[in-house]
């Protein structure tokens, strides 16, 4: 499963590339390319990835997920998969989320202690 999406991504990103070059103006029948399209080609293939990998640093800073937060989301995913296994499970699945919550609980509370 991982080896079609893989294929995919790279059809999909030479697909992509090939619409990007057309767009520009590029010619592979030409020994030597017009300025106009080798100025289009430096921005294309540079200055617009540079740019979209420094938006994604700056978010990827601004969202830090230190330890803390980790185990606070973690929290939060476990209280929400109880709930889902006392809608699918019925009585013993409660027993059992009701242990889990109470475990869950202790973790949030002493996370904020």
């Amino acid at each position: 499963m991982i080896g079609f999406f893989m294929k995919a991504g790279n059809a999909i990103g030479m697909w992509i590339t090939g619409i990007v070059l057309s767009a520009i103006g590029f010619n592979a029948e030409a020994a030597e390319q017009a300025a106009d399209t080798i100025a289009n080609l430096k921005l294309a293939f540079g200055i617009i990835p540079a740019v979209i990998l420094a938006v994604a640093v700056i978010a990827a800073i601004a969202y830090s997920l230190m330890k803390e937060k980790y185990a606070l989301l973690l929290t939060g995913q476990r209280r929400r998969n109880m709930v889902w296994s006392i809608g699918l499970r019925g009585w013993r699945g409660c027993c059992k989320g009701m242990w889990a919550a109470l475990g869950t609980l202790k973790i949030y509370y002493d996370w904020i202690e």
